[in-house]
Protein backbone atom coordinates (compact mmCIF):
# COMPACT_ATOMS: atom_id res chain seq x y z
CA UNK A 1 0.00 0.00 0.00
CA UNK A 2 2.90 2.40 0.91
CA UNK A 3 4.55 2.40 -2.47
CA UNK A 4 0.63 2.82 -4.29
CA UNK A 5 -0.05 6.01 -2.44
CA UNK A 6 3.86 7.31 -2.88
CA UNK A 7 2.63 7.01 -6.73
CA UNK A 8 -0.15 9.20 -6.48
CA UNK A 9 1.18 11.54 -3.88
CA UNK A 10 5.12 12.32 -5.44
CA UNK A 11 3.71 14.64 -7.97
CA UNK A 12 1.22 16.74 -5.78
CA UNK A 13 3.05 18.63 -3.12
CA UNK A 14 4.67 21.87 -3.49
CA UNK A 15 6.42 22.84 -0.78
CA UNK A 16 8.76 20.45 1.30
CA UNK A 17 7.14 20.89 4.35
CA UNK A 18 4.11 19.07 2.50
CA UNK A 19 5.91 16.17 1.12
CA UNK A 20 8.27 16.00 4.93
CA UNK A 21 4.77 15.80 6.60
CA UNK A 22 3.38 12.74 3.80
CA UNK A 23 6.17 10.81 4.54
CA UNK A 24 5.30 10.59 7.84
CA UNK A 25 1.62 9.61 6.84
CA UNK A 26 2.88 6.80 5.23
CA UNK A 27 5.24 5.92 8.04
CA UNK A 28 2.23 5.97 10.89
CA UNK A 29 -0.08 4.39 8.20
CA UNK A 30 2.40 1.15 7.34
CA UNK A 31 2.55 0.60 11.40
CA UNK A 32 -0.79 1.42 12.03
CA UNK A 33 -1.11 3.93 14.19
CA UNK A 34 -4.10 5.62 12.52
CA UNK A 35 -5.08 8.09 14.80
CA UNK A 36 -1.81 10.18 13.88
CA UNK A 37 -2.37 9.75 10.49
CA UNK A 38 -5.29 11.58 10.80
CA UNK A 39 -4.39 14.00 12.58
CA UNK A 40 -1.66 14.55 9.92
CA UNK A 41 -3.87 14.24 6.88
CA UNK A 42 -6.22 16.53 8.25
CA UNK A 43 -3.90 18.91 8.53
CA UNK A 44 -2.46 18.54 5.21
CA UNK A 45 -6.69 18.81 4.01
CA UNK A 46 -6.60 22.41 5.34
CA UNK A 47 -4.09 23.38 2.71
CA UNK A 48 -5.04 21.15 0.13
CA UNK A 49 -9.12 20.84 0.77
CA UNK A 50 -9.48 19.61 -2.90
CA UNK A 51 -7.08 17.34 -3.25
CA UNK A 52 -8.98 13.54 -4.14
CA UNK A 53 -5.99 11.62 -3.05
CA UNK A 54 -6.28 12.71 0.43
CA UNK A 55 -9.72 12.80 1.09
CA UNK A 56 -9.25 9.15 -0.51
CA UNK A 57 -6.49 8.59 2.46
CA UNK A 58 -8.42 9.48 4.80
CA UNK A 59 -11.64 7.32 3.89
CA UNK A 60 -8.33 4.26 3.57
CA UNK A 61 -7.58 4.94 7.26
CA UNK A 62 -11.27 5.56 9.13
CA UNK A 63 -11.87 2.06 6.87
CA UNK A 64 -9.19 0.00 8.99
CA UNK A 65 -10.76 2.28 12.25
CA UNK A 66 -13.51 0.59 11.39
CA UNK A 67 -15.72 3.53 10.76
CA UNK A 68 -17.40 2.48 7.93
CA UNK A 69 -19.38 5.96 7.80
CA UNK A 70 -16.96 8.00 8.19
CA UNK A 71 -14.93 6.66 5.07
CA UNK A 72 -17.83 6.33 3.02
CA UNK A 73 -18.29 9.87 3.26
CA UNK A 74 -14.27 10.79 2.34
CA UNK A 75 -14.65 7.88 -0.30
CA UNK A 76 -17.44 9.75 -1.58
CA UNK A 77 -15.86 13.40 -1.79
CA UNK A 78 -12.75 11.89 -3.28
CA UNK A 79 -15.39 10.49 -6.41
CA UNK A 80 -16.45 13.98 -6.30
CA UNK A 81 -13.43 15.82 -7.01
CA UNK A 82 -11.87 13.07 -9.34
CA UNK A 83 -15.08 10.82 -11.01
CA UNK A 84 -12.03 8.85 -12.34
CA UNK A 85 -9.73 8.34 -9.05
CA UNK A 86 -9.61 4.66 -9.49
CA UNK A 87 -8.53 3.66 -6.00
CA UNK A 88 -11.73 5.32 -4.43
CA UNK A 89 -14.06 3.78 -7.01
CA UNK A 90 -12.60 0.42 -6.54
CA UNK A 91 -13.05 0.89 -2.24
CA UNK A 92 -15.86 2.40 -1.95
CA UNK A 93 -17.30 -0.38 -3.94
CA UNK A 94 -16.05 -2.81 -1.93
CA UNK A 95 -17.13 -0.83 1.28
CA UNK A 96 -20.87 -0.40 -0.52
CA UNK A 97 -20.97 -4.47 -0.94
CA UNK A 98 -19.82 -5.29 2.87
CA UNK A 99 -22.91 -2.51 4.01
CA UNK A 100 -25.45 -5.15 1.73
CA UNK A 101 -25.78 -1.95 -1.15
CA UNK A 102 -25.73 -3.91 -3.63
CA UNK A 103 -26.39 -2.14 -6.62
CA UNK A 104 -24.68 1.22 -5.56
CA UNK A 105 -21.69 -1.13 -5.73
CA UNK A 106 -22.22 -2.06 -9.43
CA UNK A 107 -21.34 1.09 -11.23
CA UNK A 108 -18.59 1.59 -9.14
CA UNK A 109 -17.04 -2.25 -9.50
CA UNK A 110 -17.70 -1.51 -13.60
CA UNK A 111 -15.73 2.05 -13.45
CA UNK A 112 -12.75 0.60 -11.47
CA UNK A 113 -12.61 -2.04 -14.52
CA UNK A 114 -12.81 0.72 -16.76
CA UNK A 115 -10.06 2.47 -15.13
CA UNK A 116 -7.70 -0.61 -15.25
CA UNK A 117 -8.85 -2.16 -18.50
CA UNK A 118 -5.40 -3.69 -18.98
CA UNK A 119 -5.05 -5.33 -15.60
CA UNK A 120 -6.74 -8.70 -16.02
CA UNK A 121 -6.57 -10.14 -12.92
CA UNK A 122 -8.20 -6.95 -11.38
CA UNK A 123 -10.81 -7.63 -14.43
CA UNK A 124 -11.59 -10.79 -13.23
CA UNK A 125 -11.77 -10.12 -9.06
CA UNK A 126 -14.32 -7.20 -10.11
CA UNK A 127 -16.11 -9.38 -12.51
CA UNK A 128 -16.37 -11.90 -9.71
CA UNK A 129 -17.75 -9.30 -7.16
CA UNK A 130 -20.37 -7.46 -9.78
CA UNK A 131 -21.75 -11.03 -10.14
CA UNK A 132 -22.09 -11.50 -6.51
CA UNK A 133 -23.98 -7.97 -6.79
CA UNK A 134 -26.05 -9.15 -8.81
CA UNK A 135 -27.02 -12.73 -7.41
CA UNK A 136 -27.63 -10.63 -3.89
CA UNK A 137 -30.22 -8.49 -5.63
CA UNK A 138 -31.63 -11.84 -7.57
CA UNK A 139 -30.90 -10.63 -11.06
CA UNK A 140 -29.48 -13.88 -11.68
CA UNK A 141 -29.33 -13.75 -15.41
CA UNK A 142 -26.74 -10.57 -15.07
CA UNK A 143 -24.95 -12.48 -12.01
CA UNK A 144 -24.66 -15.43 -15.08
CA UNK A 145 -23.21 -12.86 -17.55
CA UNK A 146 -20.45 -11.53 -15.42
CA UNK A 147 -19.75 -15.26 -14.25
CA UNK A 148 -19.11 -16.21 -17.69
CA UNK A 149 -16.73 -13.08 -18.20
CA UNK A 150 -14.57 -14.22 -15.04
CA UNK A 151 -14.03 -17.65 -16.84
CA UNK A 152 -13.67 -15.89 -20.13
CA UNK A 153 -11.24 -14.08 -18.70
CA UNK A 154 -9.34 -17.21 -17.30
CA UNK A 155 -6.81 -15.57 -15.19
CA UNK A 156 -6.89 -17.02 -11.79
CA UNK A 157 -7.39 -20.98 -11.63
CA UNK A 158 -9.37 -20.28 -8.29
CA UNK A 159 -11.34 -17.90 -9.11
CA UNK A 160 -12.28 -19.25 -12.18
CA UNK A 161 -13.40 -22.16 -10.28
CA UNK A 162 -15.24 -20.05 -7.98
CA UNK A 163 -16.85 -19.26 -11.00
CA UNK A 164 -18.05 -21.80 -12.35
CA UNK A 165 -19.44 -23.01 -9.48
CA UNK A 166 -21.28 -19.99 -8.29
CA UNK A 167 -22.37 -19.95 -11.83
CA UNK A 168 -23.64 -23.29 -11.45
CA UNK A 169 -25.66 -22.20 -8.45
CA UNK A 170 -27.09 -19.62 -10.04
CA UNK A 171 -28.41 -21.16 -12.79
CA UNK A 172 -29.90 -23.30 -10.17
CA UNK A 173 -31.63 -20.66 -9.12
CA UNK A 174 -33.84 -19.68 -12.30
CA UNK A 175 -34.15 -23.24 -13.23
CA UNK A 176 -34.14 -26.49 -11.21
CA UNK A 177 -30.80 -28.84 -12.40
CA UNK A 178 -29.37 -26.14 -15.56
CA UNK A 179 -26.17 -25.94 -13.38
CA UNK A 180 -25.59 -29.64 -13.09
CA UNK A 181 -22.63 -28.79 -15.77
CA UNK A 182 -21.22 -25.87 -14.00
CA UNK A 183 -21.22 -27.60 -10.50
CA UNK A 184 -19.66 -30.57 -12.06
CA UNK A 185 -16.34 -28.39 -13.48
CA UNK A 186 -16.11 -26.73 -10.90
CA UNK A 187 -16.16 -29.90 -8.88
CA UNK A 188 -13.53 -31.41 -10.88
CA UNK A 189 -11.35 -28.06 -10.73
CA UNK A 190 -11.70 -28.12 -6.97
CA UNK A 191 -10.76 -31.78 -6.54
CA UNK A 192 -7.52 -31.34 -8.91
CA UNK A 193 -6.39 -28.10 -6.62
CA UNK A 194 -7.13 -29.92 -3.55
CA UNK A 195 -4.78 -33.38 -4.92
CA UNK A 196 -2.18 -31.00 -5.50
CA UNK A 197 -2.25 -29.62 -1.91
CA UNK A 198 -3.58 -26.07 -2.64
CA UNK A 199 -6.10 -25.33 0.49
CA UNK A 200 -8.23 -23.51 -1.88
CA UNK A 201 -9.30 -26.64 -3.69
CA UNK A 202 -10.64 -28.44 -0.69
CA UNK A 203 -11.91 -25.51 1.43
CA UNK A 204 -13.84 -24.66 -1.94
CA UNK A 205 -15.41 -28.54 -2.45
CA UNK A 206 -19.42 -28.62 -1.66
CA UNK A 207 -20.03 -32.00 -2.73
CA UNK A 208 -23.27 -31.94 -0.49
CA UNK A 209 -24.65 -29.09 -2.80
CA UNK A 210 -24.38 -30.76 -6.11
CA UNK A 211 -25.71 -34.14 -4.36
CA UNK A 212 -28.45 -32.35 -3.29
CA UNK A 213 -28.99 -30.08 -5.89
CA UNK A 214 -31.16 -32.06 -8.17
CA UNK A 215 -27.91 -33.04 -10.11
CA UNK A 216 -27.57 -36.35 -8.06
CA UNK A 217 -29.39 -38.47 -10.79
CA UNK A 218 -26.38 -37.76 -12.92
CA UNK A 219 -24.29 -40.87 -12.32
CA UNK A 220 -20.94 -38.92 -12.25
CA UNK A 221 -22.12 -36.58 -9.45
CA UNK A 222 -22.50 -39.80 -7.19
CA UNK A 223 -18.89 -41.28 -8.29
CA UNK A 224 -17.81 -37.22 -7.36
CA UNK A 225 -19.37 -37.48 -4.18
CA UNK A 226 -17.37 -40.74 -3.76
CA UNK A 227 -14.19 -39.01 -4.68
CA UNK A 228 -14.70 -36.10 -2.03
CA UNK A 229 -15.33 -38.69 0.82
CA UNK A 230 -11.99 -40.58 -0.69
CA UNK A 231 -10.26 -36.94 -0.78
CA UNK A 232 -11.15 -35.47 2.63
CA UNK A 233 -9.65 -38.72 4.00
CA UNK A 234 -6.14 -37.76 2.46
CA UNK A 235 -5.97 -34.52 2.73
CA UNK A 236 -7.08 -34.43 6.75
CA UNK A 237 -4.23 -36.94 7.31
CA UNK A 238 -2.12 -35.29 5.52
CA UNK A 239 -3.08 -31.56 7.52
CA UNK A 240 -2.30 -33.82 10.35
CA UNK A 241 0.94 -34.92 9.52
CA UNK A 242 2.35 -31.30 8.94
CA UNK A 243 0.66 -30.11 12.30
CA UNK A 244 2.76 -32.99 14.10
Amino acid sequence: MKKLILILFTPFFINAQSQIEMETVYDQIENQKWDESLNLINNLLSQYPSSADLHFLKGYVFEYKENNYSARISLEKAIELNEDHSLANGRLARLYFTEEKFLEAIPLFKKHIMLNIDDLELASNTEFNIALCYSNSENFNEAISHYTNVISINNNDEIVANAYWNRGVTKNNIKRASGCADLNEGYDRYMRASRSNLQWGYDGLNCDYMYNSYCDSDKLNNMRFREFKKESKRFNKEKWKRQK
